[in-house]
């Protein structure tokens, strides 16, 4: 079987972590629990830069998976479809979609996130009248305590009511995703199938080159599975399997850039005493 290497240059692969959170949990006096301290990383981009800079590659990986008719790239591809409609109709002034465009641009539902945008429409949503806009902002005044003016040359705020359809969590899909969050990060099904697969012999296939078994290793080393967590072979192996053509991979890698990556993580040395 041949092994291709090309994968290494994938841009993904050189893309750095940095802690965004931690916490350590309180013991549970009654039971006396275990303290589990957890803290979460995540692949960060370059904020400086054009927040479309990586969309295309986004874009690159979701088509090559729907080619084979992979569902959630199918899915996503029907809600960057949804986006366009949307925006056509933002920008001819209907109110409802300039409310939905600043949603999806908070969200990165069928597009990336950026929030000045999502800003921006929320404001034209506001002017025109939207409710949704109107009592987002004023969710927005309440919480933070500023009294802003849709004038304000700094306005900011956010939308606080969301469509039934906004409903896939792409940012939350790794690390140790609990019960309830699994279903809206589709992950629900991954989890149900490779959580109890052995690690090595889910090795020993996916350096032969088994694109499907590189999928699951990624898995694995995502979840800690078997070995340590390790977050950066898992974007790798997700990678390679990709390159393999193995479509699930695929549109994962889309989503690594499309909606960045957020990794809860348990065990954080500094916490325990031993780093």
């Amino acid at each position: 079987m041949l092994i291709r290497t090309d994968w290494k240059k994938e841009p993904v692969l050189q893309f750095g972590f940095m802690t965004m959170q931690a916490m350590i949990s309180e013991i549970d006096k009654e039971t006396g629990g275990k303290m589990e301290p957890t803290y979460s990383e995540s692949v960060f981009f370059d904020y400086d830069a054009d927040p479309q800079l990586y969309w295309p590659y986004a874009l690159k990986w979701y088509k090559r998976a729907a080619l084979q008719k992979e569902p959630l790239a199918v899915e996503i591809l029907r809600q960057i479809e949804c986006f366009k409609s949307t925006e056509q109709k933002a920008t001819e002034g209907d109110a409802e979609a300039q409310y939905l465009l600043s949603v999806y641009y908070h969200d990165s539902y069928g597009t990336y996130q950026d929030f000045e945008k999502c800003t921006e429409w929320l404001k034209k949503a506001a002017i025109n009248g939207n409710e949704d806009a109107v009592r987002s902002i004023a969710e927005w005044n309440r919480l933070t305590g500023c009294k802003q003016k849709l004038s304000d040359p700094d306005f900011s705020a956010e939308p606080d009511f969301y469509p039934d359809e906004d409903n896939i969590f792409l940012g939350g899909r790794h690390g140790w995703v609990d019960e309830e969050n699994r279903e809206l990060a589709h992950v629900d099904i991954i989890w149900e199938k490779f959580y109890n697969l052995d690690f090595d012999d889910t090795l020993r296939a996916a350096e032969a080159g088994d694109a499907e078994k590189q999928y699951q290793l990624a898995w694995l080393y995502d979840w800690g599975k078997g070995t340590e967590q390790d977050t950066k072979k898992a974007i790798e192996w997700f990678v390679r399997s990709a390159y393999n053509g193995y479509a699930p991979a695929q549109t994962e890698v889309g989503i690594l850039y499309h909606a960045g990556i957020m990794v809860t993580k348990s065990k954080l040395e500094v916490f325990s005493g031993k780093g």
